[in-house]
């Protein structure tokens, strides 16, 4: 038996779904989870009630729940753009798409369709065929343009004369760990992750116009979108993870949909469109996906092998300038793969044998800068990678502040915040006496005269400190 769920195959035979030539072959859990749905015919189906079909009244919590309907509206979110499984708030799920089903296996019906041929053609008028040449004329013109899209796509090559410079010395300089950034198209917004000394971790706009900075978000993974009016953010608030947008001007916020856990990875691309990654178990592969905020269309735009990969596509980077998503997906520990997509089609692919542990668009050109541990490298179209900048620290993230005449490439890393303490003899009471985002040594006071050694400016020099500040 075959039924058509949306527009989408299910044979219940070989339990797979297929539209067209693509197809997906379902879990166990899964393919039980469908057919529970289908045979309560658009009731609710309730959690308890899924535990009793699909799981065989074996207890398992919320989260193995809520992984199965993941898959499962992952597999129609691949297939069609209907929504197939609607939530239903504190009741369970139902099917919500139209169901149709046929007695004929589909290689059956088109076998007869098959037969009737000749019965199907004496009936076109000559205005059809000449519609149906017209019409075929116009696919093999838009297949040979993907196919020049895939042989055309080129990353520009891209020299060390280019006029990208690194910004020097530290930007913000909070105490703590300053990580994950992402700036507005202008550059005028840079959002940046602190986590504090007690592990409070906060988001951070910066206005790198008058050097301020305000505290948006707390407990937050969060990416701000070229215009600097929203920030999407995902956040766990007892133990339910979530997708959020929060309004810049309003700093008002209005959660998307419940996720599993937090992704690795948040960009935002294009008409209200964000990118994120998720699994849907800890033993398979991080997927890349795209949600509009407008439409709350959800799609799967990667699918990695899960064949010793449970990384996967762990981190990405979007070009607004031509619509592409770049990928790093992981192979081992010293091989990488860059994988450039439009939309959700692949359009070229690059091997490097190296970690690639993040990456950014350059902002003029075609091009992508890429990191390993404290190395910055330019990939070429030729999947060469020349050397752009060996760094003294461990490279955390990327990105750009564009300008025409002097774009900038800012750098976080874990590094080191040193404090120099002022130890009361008399009193057994210690203060911090100097603290900064550098090492500070060799403190000396003699008199009113206090120095430090400090490396604020990446080589070492004297600092005379008065009050608490150096100068």
């Amino acid at each position: 038996m075959a039924v058509h769920i949306a527009n989408v195959i299910f044979d219940v035979k070989q339990r797979i779904l297929k539209n067209g030539t693509q197809s997906r072959n379902l879990e166990p859990k899964v393919f039980n989870l469908l057919t529970t749905l289908l045979a309560a015919d658009g009731q609710i189906v309730t959690r308890d009630q899924l535990i009793v079909k699909v799981w065989n009244n074996r207890i398992v919590g919320d989260g193995a729940i809520n992984r199965t309907v993941s898959l499962l509206r992952g597999h129609f979110s691949a297939l069609t753009d209907e929504a197939v499984v609607e939530t239903v708030q504190t009741q369970g799920y139902r099917l919500i798409a139209k169901v149709l089903e046929t007695e004929q296996e589909t290689t059956e019906v088109e076998t007869k369709s098959a037969k009737n041929a000749p019965v199907i053609k004496a009936m076109f008028s000559l205005k059809s065929i000449s519609f149906m040449v017209i019409a075929l004329l116009v696919i093999i013109a838009l297949l040979v343009n993907m196919v020049f899209l895939n042989d055309s796509f080129k990353l520009n090559s891209f020299t060390h004369q280019s006029n990208l410079s690194l910004v020097s010395g530290p930007l913000i300089g909070l105490k703590g760990w300053e990580y994950q950034l992402s700036t507005t198209e202008s550059g005028d917004k840079i959002l940046f992750h602190h986590l504090d000394e007690n592990n409070k971790q906060s988001v951070y706009l910066y206005d790198s116009k008058t050097h301020t900075k305000q505290l948006v978000l707390m407990n937050a993974f969060a990416a701000i979108n070229g215009n600097g009016k929203n920030i999407v953010f995902s956040t766990t608030i007892d133990n339910q993870c979530s997708m959020a947008v929060y309004d810049v001007l309003t700093k008002e916020k209005h959660t998307l949909f419940t996720c599993d856990e937090p992704p690795t990875s948040l960009v935002w691309g294009q008409n209200d469109t964000f990118y994120f990654n998720k699994r849907f178990s800890k033993s398979h592969p991080y997927q890349v996906f795209s949600y509009n905020i407008k439409t709350s269309r959800l799609r799967q735009i990667t699918n990695p092998s899960s064949k010793d990969n449970t990384k996967g596509d762990f981190h990405f980077s979007y070009n607004s300038q031509n619509n592409h998503l770049a990928i790093i997906r992981y192979i081992n520990e010293n091989k990488s793969k860059i994988i450039i997509n439009e939309a959700e089609f692949q359009v070229a692919e690059y091997t490097v044998d190296l970690r690639v542990s993040n990456l950014v668009w350059h902002p003029n050109k075609s091009a992508l800068i890429i990191a390993d541990n404290n190395n910055l490298y330019v990939l070429n179209a030729d999947s060469r990678y020349q050397p752009l900048k060996q760094l003294a620290f461990k490279i955390n993230s990327l990105a750009v502040i564009p300008s025409m005449k002097a774009p900038s490439l800012l750098v976080s890393s874990s590094s080191i915040v040193s404090e120099i303490v002022k130890y009361d003899i008399h009193n057994n009471r210690d203060v911090v006496w100097q603290q900064s985002a550098r090492a500070e040594l060799l403190p000396r006071m003699q008199a009113n005269t206090k120095l430090v050694l400090s490396t604020r400016y990446k080589s070492h020099h004297w600092w005379k400190i008065e009050g608490s500040e150096a100068t």
